[in-house]
């Protein structure tokens, strides 16, 4: 009797192991399909976007607006004058590693 059980269980994992794997096996396909499709219009896409692009030029931006310019070339005009205005003292540092007293000998 318990021979007979354990033949009918065997036989039933042998038939789930059987349909998990016809699972798998159809879940590849189908995932297969899909990413061809998915890359097949992502292909689509980016060669529509390209050409729109190229060819109807890039008329959708509005043009550079001369407040913002005039700003931009004051902050740029503003750097360079003041790049070479920074000075950099040396602080020395203690025999404790502590930072001591800057020194006023200027960059060594």
């Amino acid at each position: 009797m318990v021979g007979l059980e354990f033949a009918i269980l065997a036989l039933l994992n042998v038939i789930l192991v059987g349909l998990v794997l016809a699972l798998a096996i159809w879940i590849r396909k189908v995932v297969e399909i899909n990413m061809a499709q998915l890359d097949a219009n992502l292909a689509q896409a980016l060669k529509s976007t390209v050409t729109e692009l190229t060819e109807g030029g890039l008329a959708g931006f509005e043009p550079i607006n001369p407040v913002q310019a005039a700003i931009a070339q004051w902050i740029g005009s503003m750097a360079t004058q003041n790049a070479s205005t920074i000075t950099a003292s040396i602080v020395d540092r203690a025999a404790d590693g502590t930072y001591s007293k800057a020194s006023d000998e200027g960059p060594r």
